[in-house]
């Protein structure tokens, strides 16, 4: 009998010695630590440490079961990486397809902080790569962004292709840019390098614009051009306004479409053959007044506008608009006879 326990007190020595031997040295002060088949435990404070420079692997050999560090009720701090020297803290890293998880219980409220030490720390999450993607998720709490008074917000990047939403929502939802008191500047579309197209409100529905205030107003630029000869206007040119003055030259409009709007200012002079703005397949769909000299001239069923030769002042100038059905023009011209509207065929 005494020898078994002489030789279970051997083994207890090898097995701590083994252990000083694998991790370093150890320290207990007056604890006590006790070393059983499938645990080892201590009653006070239990440190392992290395020589600098020594690699230390735990549970290297593990490839099943679940490796635990801390207790389940543990109320402590469990702190892995406390060197105030430069150095690599790595989770997941290995060549596996690796879930991590943080903060995934779901008693207890987590407060999750990452880099929040008062410095200037670069935070990466996620990666550009394939199919890469990053889900952000909230409850019915807030969603903010914020940064320090001088920062800036990016969002998408400078060579982005694909498509940024920002409210796709079925339901109702009020989406706000710049609705602080601060004097702010908003600027949609202001590259100088490739052509915008900016839609607002375009969808099929009856929507409800409001630009400027009876405060402030409304400040606008159109987009103008100087087309020479015969010209087909487009649909997608809608709204422009079109400075001519070239003799013989014929400008013809798209089809009727509702909301469809030009205008037509004379910029320069010429002495032969009218300048002409005419309905695509010379339909007589063009209808409305316009004043001339003083003088009121009716529109009716016309298919053609004319700036007339010898007649014309610069400013002189027509606008037409579409209900999708026809034309229908406005304008003035300073001399008598400057501007006709006939029904040529």
């Amino acid at each position: 009998m005494n020898a078994i326990i002489k030789q279970s007190g051997i083994l207890s020595a090898l097995v701590v010695l083994a252990v000083g031997i694998i991790f370093g040295t150890f320290s207990m002060a007056s604890a006590a630590l006790t070393i059983a088949t499938t645990s080892i435990t201590t009653d006070g404070a239990y440190t392992v440490t290395t020589v600098a420079g020594s690699t230390v692997n735990l549970f290297a050999a593990n490839t099943t079961g679940v490796i635990t560090i801390g207790g389940t009720a543990q109320t402590g701090n469990l702190v892995i990486g406390t060197s105030s020297g430069t150095m690599n803290l790595n989770l997941g890293i290995g060549t596996g397809a690796t879930t991590v998880n943080v903060a995934t219980g779901g008693t207890g409220v987590n407060t999750v902080n990452i880099a929040t030490g008062a410095i200037g720390n670069l935070v990466t999450i996620g990666s550009v790569t394939a199919a890469a993607s990053l889900n952000l998720l909230f409850g019915t709490g807030d969603f903010t962004i914020d940064g320090a008074a001088a920062g800036t917000i990016g969002i998408g990047d400078a060579a982005q292709t694909g498509t940024i939403t920002i409210g796709d929502s079925s339901g109702t939802l009020a989406i706000d840019f710049g609705t602080g008191e601060g004097a702010t500047t908003i600027g949609i579309g202001t590259g100088a390098t490739n052509a915008n197209t900016i839609n607002i409100g375009t969808g099929a529905v009856a929507n409800v614009i409001t630009i400027g205030s009876a405060t402030g107003g409304l400040r606008y630029y159109a987009q103008t051009s100087s087309p020479a000869g015969d010209t087909t206007i487009t649909a997608a040119q809608t709204g422009s306004t079109f400075f001519v003055g070239a003799a013989g030259d014929d400008f013809t409009l798209p089809a009727p479409a509702a909301g469809l709007n030009y205008r037509f200012i004379m910029d320069t002079l010429f002495a032969t053959t009218n300048m002409t703005i005419v309905t695509n397949s010379s339909s007589n769909v063009i209808e409305g007044s316009l004043l001339v000299a003083g003088a009121v001239v009716a529109c009716a069923n016309e298919d053609t506008v004319s700036f007339v030769a010898t007649a014309e002042l610069p400013g002189d100038h027509i606008e037409v608009f579409s209900d999708g059905t026809s034309w229908f023009v406005r304008g003035e011209a300073t001399t008598a006879g400057g501007i006709t509207c006939t029904q040529a065929s």
